[in-house]
């Protein structure tokens, strides 16, 4: 297993869901992380997130809705994040996870969440998770790409 995908996998304990994201979450477990969410994430799950993705500092400010001066100054004080910003991070974890799933790849995951794509009108699909409808846009995308539905 990469390191990556370790890190995925401990990202995953962390959030308290199975490794088979294709199993429905249990009523507890989706009350824990809902839970997790409202009282905020230890800054630990920002740079799990950085380390699993290879996601630089301008990427997670996007994800997250918040500047890099932001992001930079929580990691140096160790910071826990806003409910908001977990909000946002765990809608963009469940992205990155879902397009290594698709693409089998960690790296050619990155490199497809950073490049502008045809399908999401030249957008490019980090950029996207900004907001809600773009991350369901993205999330759509790439199950029309698993399951082979031209695009």
């Amino acid at each position: 297993m990469t390191k990556a995908l370790a890190e995925i996998d401990r990202m995953l304990t962390i959030f308290g869901i199975a490794k088979s994201a294709k199993r429905p979450l249990k009523e507890l477990e989706f009350l824990s992380i809902h839970k997790q969410i409202l009282s905020g994430f230890p800054i630990e799950v920002l740079n799990l997130a950085s380390k699993a993705f290879k996601l630089t500092v301008v990427d997670l400010a996007k994800i997250i809705g918040v500047s890099t001066k932001t992001i930079r100054r929580k990691i140096s004080i160790d910071q826990q994040l806003s409910s908001m910003e977990s909000d946002r991070l765990y809608r963009g974890i469940h992205i990155f996870i879902f397009a290594a799933e698709v693409f089998r790849d960690v790296d050619t995951a990155k490199q497809w969440m950073s490049e502008r794509q045809p399908a999401l009108g030249g957008y490019i699909p980090i950029d996207l998770l900004e907001t809600e409808v773009g991350t369901e846009e993205v999330y759509n995308l790439l199950g029309r790409i698993k399951y082979g539905v031209v695009s």
